[in-house]
């Protein structure tokens, strides 16, 4: 593989959007021979296979070399400009719903709902929370359980622009001392004309993409099948190899 030259980072001069524009553009030359330095290797050096692979790989890092420079520039354009202007019309509605049950030899059940669906132009949100609290008056404990949930349908991701459905939950649970024994927040699912994705806060665990599956982790009870062939656990829960 030859050399690759860059040059020395820049002298910063002049105003901050000025020096901005220069780190930019310094960056922007530094990929750019990189791009080129790998594919160069890749027809030089690799089999057609390994070419075939080092084009898709690069294809993928300049997809996401494009989207880090249009981030990056949109970034420097709202930093720079001299006006700023956002508009978004807004429409909100709040409900709440409320069930109380007394027994006085037994307790209380008390269930609070509350819904709020906000739409403005990014897309519509269903916000919704319950609370339930179960009030023991024989041991003279309590139960609580809580969830937040929320269904979202718009705009999921701007760079590229893709909509979708967004649909996420966060519940806590208390037992009878009141102790939180259940907390899984941010867990959303995210559904795309390309992608169907699973979240855990920001991290995402698993998606379906391009006749795909990508998992991070995975089990499996039973048997797994691969075109004519089967992994099956035996009774010893050893693993064999069928072919079918």
């Amino acid at each position: 593989m030859d050399k690759v030259f860059f040059e020395n980072p820049p002298v910063l001069q002049g105003t901050e959007r000025t020096q901005l524009q220069q780190i930019y553009g310094f960056l922007y030359n530094m990929s750019s021979k990189l791009n080129e330095a790998m594919l160069a290797a890749g027809v030089q050096e690799g089999t057609a296979a390994e070419t075939d692979s080092a084009e898709a790989q690069l294809a993928a890092e300049e997809e996401k070399k494009n989207k880090e420079q249009a981030n990056t520039l949109k970034a420097l354009i709202v930093k720079t400009a001299d006006i700023v202007r956002t508009e978004m019309q807004e429409i909100a509605t709040q409900l709440h719903g409320e069930t109380v049950a007394v027994s006085e030899e037994l307790g209380t059940l008390q269930e609070n709902m509350d819904a709020e669906i906000r739409m403005t132009a990014e897309g519509i949100l269903q916000d919704y929370h319950f609370d339930q609290l179960v009030t023991d008056t024989a041991n003279n404990s309590f139960f609580r359980q809580q969830t937040n949930q929320y269904i979202f349908t718009g705009l999921i991701n701007d760079n590229p622009v893709e909509y979708g459905i967004a649909i996420g939950e966060g519940v806590t649970a208390y037992d009878g001392n009141g102790n939180p024994y259940l907390n899984q927040n941010a867990k959303v699912a995210t559904f795309t004309m390309n992608k169907l994705a699973f979240w855990q806060g920001t991290t995402q665990l698993a998606y379906f993409s391009s006749g795909k599956f990508y998992i991070t982790n995975g089990e499996i009870t039973n048997t797994l099948q691969i075109g004519n062939y089967i992994f099956k656990k035996l009774a010893d829960d050893s693993m064999v190899l069928v072919r079918v």
